[in-house]
């Protein structure tokens, strides 16, 4: 699947936003797979976009 990666912090606005393939999520137990149409980004993902917060985790997916 496509998405888009957050790689840490930017060396330019065209570095730290990448559409990269990456693995499908396993669904889990109790878990009921969505197929997810569109998105949007929150506050907090912009924060971390320009660096007001750390990541919690390199490559990070935001969104929701």
């Amino acid at each position: 699947m496509r998405d888009v990666v957050f790689a840490g912090a930017p060396e330019s606005d065209r570095e730290h936003l990448r559409i990269e393939d990456v693995p499908r999520p396993r669904v889990k137990p109790r878990w009921a797979p969505l197929k997810v149409l569109a998105r949007e980004v929150c506050r907090r993902d912009l924060h971390f976009l320009e660096g007001g917060l750390p990541a919690p985790r390199p490559r990070l997916i935001s969104g929701h």
